[in-house]
């Protein structure tokens, strides 16, 4: 990523659907991106909220007078989450889909086998796996350039793009997990060292 981004990226796979907007297309702006986000994708995003606005109730009380409790919760959770990440799955293109490198909150990098055009719209959909959310939006290709390291695994080219239009609501769903992967990558170090 550049050195312009306003937020820190994350190197992290995430499985992605990117489309170019046809220029029949209306113009991409806030009022489209909430006409198109597919409904399951709010439902995801209601969801992951009201757990995360729980866990930090449940965290006020005492951890003997909760631990019951906050096993079913958590076996609630689970279940749900199951079911979510099953039917955010069922909006993945197969024909559409790649796989990131890095990823923030403003913006990525994918692999792919085939070029996109710098300054082209597209639409995107990412799918993060835990707790099971996507988002969706529209961005710009920055750049697309061929990859250099061989048998990379990811695709020829790697694909650099902006987001354009992205909630406030979901930017913060990618800080979290660009987080939630960032705390990831410092644990595996850390068990790595004491190796």
């Amino acid at each position: 990523m550049t050195n312009q981004d306003e937020y820190f990226s994350v190197q992290a796979q995430l499985l992605i659907n990117v489309e170019a907007v046809e220029d029949d297309d209306s113009e991409p702006n806030h009022a489209t991106l909430s006409q198109e986000k597919p409904l399951i994708f709010e439902i995801a995003h209601q969801s992951s909220e009201l757990e995360r606005q729980l866990e930090n109730e449940l965290s006020a009380f005492p951890y003997e007078s909760i631990t019951a409790l906050t096993k079913l919760f958590r076996i609630q959770s689970d279940r749900i989450n199951l079911l979510l990440g099953f039917l955010l799955t069922q909006q993945s293109d197969s024909n559409s889909h790649f796989y990131t490198r890095f990823f923030g909150a403003s913006g990525l990098i994918f692999g792919s086998n085939k070029t996109f055009e710098t300054g082209q719209s597209v639409k995107i959909k990412i799918f993060i796996e835990s707790p099971p959310t996507a988002l969706f939006c529209y961005g710009v290709i920055e750049d697309c350039y061929e990859n250099t390291a061989k048998n990379s695994g990811a695709g020829k080219y790697s694909v650099q793009l902006k987001y354009v239009h992205l909630q406030e609501t979901d930017k913060d769903l990618l800080i979290r997990a660009a987080l939630l992967e960032q705390q990831k990558i410092l644990r595996k170090r850390a068990l790595n060292r004491k190796k």
